[in-house]
């Protein structure tokens, strides 16, 4: 990234100012665009101070991708997150990055669609403290970094006795002399900082999930009302330069194949789902006639007559997946069944179209009569603020040699990385 650094005192005790240059500034109706004034802190690996006083990390070079996208020329300072939080709030800068959504900045400023998605994770010397509840977790001496997004989650969950850290290096090395029973943190930032400790101290150090956070910039109201189109176009613009990293990790898609498939599959009798993709004994239909009930099943999710949704709705599979579903305590957000051809035979919630046969949860299951299951990309919904991923594969007959359709389970990847079978 190209950029000039130069720091104005030393990190976490003076301010530091870091200048970000982007080459044009483009001309509005009003007349020049002002010099944007963003509020950051040093968090590896999103925003990193290089040996030659630069200020890198994939939040920083996203932020500089999508403002020089959208002809803007900002200044980034690097100066403590409460402070960043404050000054947003007194409007001594216009936004601030990478930010957690926080109740008490709504009523200032607005959170952008994610920029990174942050995975929180519980780091303790002793692994048993990692299996109990935030309740007991809060009895304990917690460790946090100072003004962090996990430090506003700890304040919302009622955990009243806990220390802050400047960063991650401290809270890694109080754990390690026993100053600390846990910590809460990003998993990318404690496995950077974990690299400076030796392989014998790593390993004291055990880990358990807590959840996702998505992580955007909050932009003054004040900013944001002069500048009415600026939030669409800048979370239009994430997309062309944060594709965001949401796939499971190699530890987590190994949980969802080795402990929550499993525990689903012995909950749902695939058997029985097979014997009832094979009773309607349909038509092979054509292309044309493929898009038409497409068509018609769009139409009628809108519509006040669903003969077709209600038709597959009502069946005795969707009544199967419907029971299944609700046994789950919201593990599984939804469940579907697709027959030989692509199209939904059973649901537990009406699914937005009926032929799935170009996807990959199909063509990646049945199209290749494999056992092997597809797991897709985590996506991120914006209403519920919650985390899903679909896991397919293919349904076979009783013998276990003829693939006869595909299931798919829509699961809240936050509750199922949490669970243990």
């Amino acid at each position: 990234m190209v950029g000039v650094g130069w720091r104005v005192g030393q990190k976490f005790g003076w301010a530091m100012a870091f200048f970000l240059t982007v080459p044009s500034v483009l001309a509005e109706d009003e007349g020049q665009r002002p010099s944007l004034i963003l509020s950051t802190n040093i968090a590896p690996p999103y925003q990193i101070e290089t040996a030659e006083g630069q200020l890198t990390g994939i939040a920083v070079e996203r932020m500089d991708c999508i403002l020089s996208q959208m002809g803007w020329d900002f200044t980034t300072r690097v100066v403590p997150w409460k402070r960043a939080q404050r000054d947003v709030v007194t409007e001594h800068s216009q936004g601030y990055y990478s930010a957690a959504h926080l109740d008490a900045l709504d009523q200032h400023a607005t959170l952008s669609s994610p920029l990174i998605l942050e995975k929180w994770y519980w780091y303790a010397t002793d692994k048993s403290l990692l299996k109990w509840n935030t309740e007991t977790k809060a009895k304990r001496l917690v460790g946090v970094i100072l003004g962090a997004n996990t430090e506003a989650w700890l304040d919302q969950h009622d955990f009243k006795h806990y220390r802050t850290f400047q960063d991650a290096r401290q809270l890694v090395g109080s754990l390690l002399l026993g100053r600390l029973d846990l910590f809460l943190a990003d998993q990318h930032t404690i496995r950077e900082v974990m690299q400076a400790w030796p392989e014998a101290e790593r390993s004291k150090i055990h880990s358990r999930f807590s959840r996702y956070t998505p992580l955007g910039a909050y932009w003054s109201h004040t900013f944001l009302q002069k500048h009415p189109a600026f939030m669409d176009e800048f979370n239009h613009t994430i997309s062309l330069c944060a594709p965001e990293q949401r796939q499971l990790d190699a530890r987590e898609r190994a949980h969802f194949l080795a402990a929550v498939l499993p525990f689903l599959e012995r909950r749902l009798d695939l058997s029985r789902v097979g014997q009832l993709i094979g009773a309607p004994r349909r038509e092979w239909l054509s292309s044309d006639a493929i898009e038409k009930l497409d068509q018609q099943w769009s139409d009628e999710r809108r519509a006040a007559s669903k003969p077709l949704i209600s038709a597959v709705e009502q069946s005795t599979l969707s009544a199967l997946l419907q029971n299944f579903q609700q046994s789950l305590d919201g593990v599984v957000e939804e469940v579907f069944v697709m027959d030989a051809q692509g199209l939904i035979v059973g649901m537990s919630e009406p699914t937005s179209d009926y032929w799935q046969g170009d996807e990959a949860k199909f063509q990646q299951t049945y199209a290749v009569a494999t056992r092997e299951p597809h797991i897709s990309s985590i996506e991120f919904d914006e209403s519920t603020r919650a985390f899903q991923v679909q896991v397919s594969r293919a349904v076979f007959d009783i013998s276990g040699k003829i693939p006869l359709g595909a299931i798919t389970y829509g699961i809240d990847v936050e509750k199922a990385l949490s669970f243990e079978p």
